[in-house]
């Protein structure tokens, strides 16, 4: 069968999609996977096919260019910048991406949460898909916080009054102004707030040990484990001899909201005087950024994240959810400091688990990152935590497991319900 694949050409949606398409391909599926031409180096080194969509929109709109402006900012800004380039990327997926997916064959579509035009094309050239949650699955559960919210799980009565009105806001904020105005403009978290009709499945990489308690799922919903593959940063250069023996603690925050300086310069200095050594990664392989010297922190553009978790005590980082899942796989306990999006939500869940804390962004100065760093390295109920987890993630074949529902949806035409 020959396979789509559709996400936000971000490379924590990217990765582990590309992943799961390595292990359709490994089954015997063409997987191909629709996006620009920004992407080809990234597919290529993926091994999957890719059927190339335009860089730019008729307008000349280059989706790029605003996600490098959401790297600057945190919060409710960066969300509603955020809402807007999915809200435009599913317009110009709806007009471009038919054509491409008839003229390659494309039989079956796997549709990115936060890519409804993915959604909306399959439906209307009745192609069967599936939705995966590359990021915090999100469906709405009022015994649950809204993830872009700083809120901690209470399951009670007041809990669940906050977190009704917590996803009406959200509602309201991600769409309401706008489709008030122009009522055909697509909700860009249509597959978020009213996931139950979309899809022959709705998969997520998230385990169920790293969710709340919740009252309800859609049906076909599944948990499965985290979409990495080791050989992921096989190309990667690091100086490894740099290492000299110290705690390690890997440093980033991701590689979107990756651009705000103030909090690089609060993690170096943070790690000043520390007997560990931190590797702080910036992120992209172009990135460069001036900060003040420290004996045990080297900076690097870009780093083999898997390879140094593997030998690292702790580590400090935006939750963003494939970070905090190979923490979490690698037994690695954190310092979250959330900038925006489902990283609060990821940040949450990281705490309720006992495997980090959670920090702020407004407090994520250099002494309570410090003082933070110190208790998640000295205090052992947040290492044995995190190896808990991490027994438990390497009890089950997550990838292996978001195949098989894949494959059944796509070799039944029917949905997969939750046995």
């Amino acid at each position: 069968m020959h396979i789509g694949i559709t996400c936000p050409e971000l490379t924590g949606h990217l990765n582990p999609m590309i992943s799961l398409g390595r292990e359709l391909v490994r089954r015997g599926h063409r997987v191909s996977v629709l996006a620009s031409g920004h992407c080809t180096e990234l597919l290529r080194q993926g091994g999957l096919e890719h059927i190339e969509l335009p860089n730019a929109d008729e307008e000349g709109w280059d989706a790029r260019y605003d996600w490098q402006r959401v790297g600057e900012k945190a919060g409710i800004r960066a969300f509603l910048q955020t809402c807007k380039i999915f809200r435009r990327l599913a317009r110009n997926f709806r007009s471009q991406a038919p054509d491409a997916m008839r003229e390659a064959g494309v039989e079956a579509l796997i549709v990115d949460q936060f890519s409804p035009g993915g959604a909306l094309t399959a439906d209307s050239l009745r192609m069967p898909f599936v939705v995966a949650c590359n990021a915090l699955a999100s469906h709405r559960d009022v015994d649950c916080p809204p993830p872009p919210l700083p809120w901690k799980y209470q399951p009670n009565w007041l809990g669940r009054l906050r977190n009704r009105g917590g996803y009406e806001l959200g509602r309201i904020i991600s769409e309401g102004f706008w489709l008030r105005r122009t009522p055909r403009v697509i909700s860009p978290l249509m597959l978020v707030l009213d996931p139950e009709p979309w899809g022959l499945a709705l998969i997520s990489q998230q385990p169920e040990l790293f969710d709340f308690p919740r009252a309800w799922h859609p049906n076909h919903f599944h948990y499965t484990g985290p979409w990495h593959e080791r050989s992921r940063d096989s190309q990667v250069d690091f100086p490894w001899q740099w290492l000299d023996g110290r705690p390690l603690v890997y440093a980033s925050l991701g590689t979107l909201q990756n651009k705000l300086k103030h909090v690089y310069e609060a993690i170096s200095q943070a790690a000043h005087g520390l007997d560990a050594q931190v590797v702080l990664a910036l992120g992209s392989r172009d990135a460069q950024l001036d900060l003040p010297a420290v004996e045990n922190v080297l900076v690097v553009p870009y780093a083999p994240q898997l390879k140094l978790l593997e030998r690292s005590s702790a580590a400090i980082t935006h939750a963003g959810l494939n970070t905090a899942l190979e923490c979490l796989s690698l037994g690695v306990p954190m310092v979250c400091a959330p900038v925006t999006n489902d990283q609060p939500g990821v940040a949450r869940r990281v705490e309720w688990l006992g495997a980090g804390i959670y920090v702020a962004l407004r407090r994520a100065t250099a002494g309570h990152l410090r003082q933070s760093l110190q208790t998640v390295l000295s205090e052992s109920s947040f290492r044995n935590a995190a190896r808990q987890a991490q027994a438990k993630i390497g009890a089950v074949n997550g990838l292996g497991r978001a195949a098989d529902i894949v494959e059944e949806a796509f070799t039944t035409g029917r949905r997969v319900r939750r046995s």
